[in-house]
């Protein structure tokens, strides 16, 4: 999958990524900048694998790095991105939910 990886398609794919991981920080409300890097690693990797399978795939004709393929991938990280975040505040939700369910004492604040 990776043949003769350019570093002007290295960096769009990083800038896929990150700009997925920054649109679904902007949607989600995220305040912690921890979350645009860890968000940004994984939208980068999924942009790179998406962008990658659809160059390969020759879809509609078109072979090699395109704009459909930046649309691809952009699209594919967002939407990885959006499912990470709401499975993370289930969990979070459900670990509420079940530390006030079993009685766990939160410390005061004063």
């Amino acid at each position: 999958m990776m043949q003769n990886l350019a570093l002007p398609e290295l960096f769009v794919w990083l800038m896929v990524g990150i700009a997925a991981a920054w649109a679904v920080g902007i949607i989600a409300q995220m305040e912690n900048p921890r979350h645009l890097i860890i968000d940004g690693f994984i939208g980068t990797l999924v942009a790179y694998i998406a962008g990658s399978l659809f160059i390969q795939s020759d879809i509609f004709g078109m072979i090699g790095f395109n704009l459909w393929s930046v649309i691809v991938a952009f699209s594919s990280a967002f939407m990885v991105l959006a499912v990470l975040r709401v499975l993370q505040s289930i969990l979070v939700a459900m670990l509420e939910i079940k530390g006030k369910t079993y009685g766990v004492i939160e410390p005061s604040a004063g």
